[in-house]
């Protein structure tokens, strides 16, 4: 799917509050785009939105040594269990789980952490941000967002 936000900042609104619909129905999301684009502004303002309605939004932004372990620390704790598994057990399945910049996760840990990615979309309430192209083994359908015309942009982000 692609979402165009087009040149108007109500498509924004409605595509924000299209996701925020999913997700509150336990849906998991895979955005992607271009760097840049506001893939993560998009959904820091939606995940804002989230805990002003009390809802625990757990946020994990990769880099180069994300491991699995590194993702349980993050998103559980220091006694985070080191499995895949385990991880997704603990979480509580009302909690959502935002996953930015999956790009930027070493290639000899993204299999083990692109399995961690697929449990966690399976089990729901959860959203993958990846520029595009997506890393290969994560098997939901993505969502590509487009650019916004600058003036839209502005509303949306500020100066």
């Amino acid at each position: 799917m692609i979402l165009n936000f087009g040149h108007t900042f109500a498509h924004g609104i409605e595509a924000a509050n299209k996701f925020s619909n999913k997700i509150n129905h336990g849906e998991s999301l895979l955005l992607t785009g271009l760097p840049g684009i506001g893939k993560t502004a998009l959904v820091r303002s939606l995940a804002d939105a989230m805990i002003t309605q009390g809802k625990t939004v757990r946020w994990l932004t990769f880099d180069l040594d994300s491991d699995v372990s590194f993702v349980g620390r993050t998103l559980i704790g220091d006694a985070s269990p080191s499995s895949s598994e385990a991880i997704v057990g603990m979480l509580s399945p009302q909690d959502i789980v935002i996953l930015d910049e999956i790009q930027e996760v070493h290639q000899r840990h993204l299999p083990r952490v692109i399995e961690l990615c697929s449990s966690l979309l399976e089990r729901g309430n959860s959203i993958l941000i990846s520029r595009a192209p997506v890393p290969p083994g994560l098997n939901l359908e993505s969502i590509r967002i487009e650019g916004l015309s600058p003036d839209s942009a502005r509303l949306i982000l500020g100066d």
